[in-house]
Formats: C-alpha cells, structure tokens, sequence
C-alpha cells in the first residue's frame, strides 16, 4: 500500500482468448501477432487499486511490456520489464511524487514506474545484469541475477533487491 491508501500489485495476463480468435486460411493458429509488434502471448503489469475494498473502487492496470504505458497493447518496448514479482512504492501515493519499484525476473531488470500528473505513467528500467557475462541471445552461456523480491528502507531511501539466480542482496 502507497500511504495514501492506494494499492498497487503486479501480475501476469495470458493473452490465450485475444489470440485464439486468429486463425490462418488453413484453420491453424496464426501466431504472426505474437512476433511482429505485440507484447506477447503473456503481459506484464503492475495494476493500481484505489479506493481498495469500497464499491467504488478504481483499477488501473499498466502493461510493463508497452511502449507506451496505460494504453493499449499494440508494441513490445525494448525494455520491457517482464515476468514481475514484487512492488514496493516510495512515495505519499500521488501522481508526480511517487516511484514505484517493481523487479523483472525474467528480463533481469528493475522496473521504477512514476505515476504523471494527468494520469499518464512513465517506465523506465534499471538494468541488474552482469556486467561483463550478462545472459542474452547471443551468450545462452551467460548469467542472469533474477531479481525476484524488493525491500525499502525509508530512513536511507535505499530499495535493495534480493536476486534469486544469483543468492545476492544488491
């Protein structure tokens, strides 16, 4: 919870229903969407609850995998902070005065989402990579840190981020 009273979760959304209404000429699966400029086959979010547990409860969700974040999916940025697992919030909880901090397991990165004034957001991404033998495409051999939880220190403003591959606290 942002001390506002906002709540904020991350998560994951298959798009197996979207997708499974296309189909080829031939009655096969087109998966031409998944390659070519969405966001995938799983979407990953960091969803903002205000008002949590009142019947007017709004719910905003955010794709992490957007280039443009809050708005529809149409491409997969290059940064894209995939398979989230924990958030922390620092900050009072108010658009403009808050970072919102959320780990990217398998694209090992740390994500820091700023709520706009205006109800816009934006993304940005803290690479956790190795520096020297980072994993990637190109080096299968590589190695990944998977950050995988996050904990905040308020007194130091420090978020420190427990990296499950690698067993590190950084």
């Amino acid at each position: 919870f942002a001390p506002n009273g906002d709540l904020y979760v991350v998560s994951q959304h298959a798009r197996n229903k979207e997708l499974a209404n296309f189909v080829t000429d031939e009655g096969g699966p087109d998966m031409r969407d998944l390659v070519t400029g969405s966001t995938g086959f799983v979407t990953s979010q960091l969803v903002r609850v205000r008002g949590a547990g009142t019947p007017g409860a709004v719910i905003q969700r955010i794709d992490l995998n957007s280039t443009d974040p809050g708005q529809p999916q149409l491409f997969q940025a290059p940064q894209a902070i995939t398979q989230p697992t924990d958030v922390v919030v620092k900050g009072n909880g108010t658009d403009g005065n808050t970072r919102i901090f959320v780990t990217g397991f398998n694209s090992d990165s740390v994500g820091m989402v700023r709520p706009l004034v205006g109800g816009t957001w934006s993304v940005s991404r803290i690479n956790t990579q190795h520096p020297t033998n980072a994993f990637s495409r190109t080096n299968l051999a590589g190695v990944m840190r998977g950050p995988r939880g996050l904990a905040l220190n308020r007194t130091q403003s420090h978020v420190y981020v427990l990296n499950r591959l690698e067993n590190s606290v950084t």
